[in-house]
């Protein structure tokens, strides 16, 4: 198991005007290979995401790569990089071939990279600056092959206040608050339905019965698992991580492990959705996080009086793994399928090539409901039922929590699926009233079906043996 990490020293590559949008969009196409030259390939190569503009790309892509090699030669691990280019061919940028027959496992690998023929090295203060790439090789390699992944979606944003505003006609406001900000943060609705679903989780788990609207009910091993999560992450868009922290405060993990951010997990950019725009890196995501959430207090002290000051400053005291959110993380032109299919591979490579077995995300409702397009698939008996039907269809509501389990056997991402799905805490899809009303009648098409085949199925088995036509005649 390959984790590749990230690149410095790339040089700039575009020909933009603005000197920041010169820098290489780069990524990392890795083989294996018994040859010094890198000539024969041993397994197929994996890519990376690219990040853009940046000098310093950060990838932190797990990959498993497996090939039969001869233990009497050597291993070498050959790393191209390229720089990405949505309009024409992208370019190649450099190949670093490095002897990892010895390497010790579980440390950080560096090699230098070799640029290509034209390519410019990048140079600070008139020296050329070393261009480099850095991965590890994990020494575990089997990891469990059934996960439990818990899936949040944030609470309102401003942003859906200000879709609401429009919907009702209020077109100034609606339109000003849509297109006059980036990364919108949580509103005091939005704030108040993260303490919800916080209560409800700790309400269940002291034994309180939470009624679920649609899909099947969660067992109580379900809600042990969520209590159980090794491991959480986030999107480091304000909106998500305020809800990760509001509705995940005194979960265990997040008290002694805190928060990892994860930039695959932010939400997809459509044409006009200025609110998937960051405006912070690193450390300041978590400045401004705090900072947003403490205005919203101020503002609505009578509306937030469940947001204690007690709270507010336990948050600010969670650890906060800031991970690939260090450089430009977010997307500034719209995403294509291909974009979204590719984010999603490489997230759930990252949740499957580790030992958690129960993982909680934070995220958004597009993101999430293509991830349930790509992995429940058109075939099983959950992706036919009325609930899987809308699962694909519909937006899980503000502050919804829902549990996948997700069966990793295979070492093919295509045959990777969701084998079951459950909404959490009295959780809802985002329906209409006429989409509701429809699924309730599907839902309870589908119990009288399951309800006469089984009754069909005790009949038969109650039949004494011998007893057939013959006998009855």
């Amino acid at each position: 198991v390959i984790k590749m990490i990230g690149a410095e020293g790339v040089p700039d590559m575009d020909t933009a005007i603005d000197k920041k949008l010169r820098k290489a969009d780069c990524y990392a196409s890795f083989y294996l290979s018994e040859k010094e030259d890198g000539s024969n390939h041993l397994t197929k190569a994996q890519e990376t995401p690219w990040r853009a503009d940046t000098e310093y790309p950060i990838w932190n892509s797990m990959r498993r790569m497996k090939c039969k090699h001869d233990s009497k030669k050597k291993l070498f691990m050959v790393i191209e990089l390229w720089d990405y280019d949505g309009m024409s061919k992208d370019d190649k940028v450099g190949i670093s071939i490095i002897d990892i027959t010895d390497l010790k496992r579980d440390t950080v690998i560096t090699g230098d990279v070799k640029l290509f023929k034209n390519v410019k090295p990048m140079k600070v203060d008139g020296k050329e600056v070393p261009c480099k790439v850095s991965f590890m090789i994990l020494s575990k390699n089997k990891f469990p092959t059934k996960k439990t992944i818990f899936l949040i979606r944030h609470g309102e944003s401003k942003w859906n206040e200000a879709e609401h505003k429009l919907k009702k006609g209020g077109v100034i406001g609606g339109v000003s608050a849509m297109v006059g900000g980036k990364d919108h943060p949580l509103n005091h609705i939005g704030i108040n339905q993260a303490l919800s679903l916080n209560k409800r989780w700790k309400d269940t788990k002291e034994g309180k019965t939470i009624e679920t609207k649609w899909g099947p009910e969660p067992t109580k091993e379900d809600i042990d698992l969520f209590g159980k999560a090794e491991i959480i992450y986030s999107s480091p868009l304000t909106r998500a991580f305020q809800t990760c922290l509001l509705s995940l405060y005194g979960h265990p993990t997040l008290t002694t492990m805190g928060v990892t951010l994860k930039r695959q997990l932010r939400e997809v950019k459509n044409q006009f959705g200025f609110d998937t725009l960051g405006v912070a890196l690193g450390e300041k995501i978590t400045e401004r996080v705090h900072s947003c959430l403490a205005e919203e207090v101020a503002e609505k002290k009578e509306e937030l009086k469940e947001l204690t000051p007690k709270i507010a400053k336990d948050l600010t005291e969670i650890k906060v793994d800031i991970n690939d959110t260090a450089t430009w993380w977010w997307d500034t032109g719209k995403n294509k399928m291909t974009d979204i299919s590719s984010r999603l591979e490489d997230l759930f490579y990252g949740l499957a090539l580790t030992p958690e077995e129960n993982i909680i995300c934070v995220g958004h409702s597009l993101f999430f409901r293509n991830l349930v397009r790509k992995f429940l698939g058109n075939k099983s008996e959950l992706a036919t039922s009325e609930f899987g039907k809308a699962l694909k269809a519909h937006k899980l509501g503000n502050g919804a929590c829902m549990m996948v389990k997700m069966d990793f056997e295979s070492d093919d991402v295509k045959d990777w699926c969701i084998t079951s799905a459950k909404l959490m805490f009295g959780s809802e899809i985002r329906l209409t009233r006429k989409d509701s009303q429809r699924l309730l009648e599907g839902v309870q098409r589908e119990e009288r079906r399951k309800s006469r085949l089984l009754s069909e199925k005790k009949m038969k088995e109650e039949v004494p043996e011998g007893e057939g036509k013959d006998s009855i005649e």
